[in-house]
């Protein structure tokens, strides 16, 4: 099985955005990174879609949502959080700085 943290894009940690605006600027919640589906766009990625199931295409929602390898991780940030990692619960993640700060790094494959 592939690492998981294989299917996100690399960042710097000093790089990650700490506000709202910034957030709502960066690449990941726009669907952008370096998920199979943008990446096969350019043709760097053969596929379009996600390790954990071949007729599904690995986008941000995909991972966040609904990917089989991210479950564990994702329920630590839930708990870590306290709230639900759903696209519906977006808004209130990017309420506050800390809960940003853990969403993109759990996003770039930092713990």
């Amino acid at each position: 099985m592939r690492s998981p943290n294989a299917s996100f894009p690399r960042c710097n940690k000093r790089s990650l955005p700490t506000n709202r605006q910034d957030v709502l600027n960066s690449a990941n919640p726009n669907g952008h990174g370096g998920f199979a589906q943008y990446l096969f766009k350019f043709k760097l990625k053969d596929l379009p879609y996600c390790a954990c199931d071949s007729a599904k295409f690995q986008d941000v929602l995909h991972v966040l949502e609904e990917c089989d390898m991210f479950l564990r991780k994702l329920a630590a940030l839930e708990a870590e959080v306290n709230v639900r990692i759903a696209r519906r619960h977006f808004p209130e993640i990017m309420e506050k700085a800390d809960k940003i700060r853990k969403f993109l790094l759990l996003c770039c494959g930092y713990k």
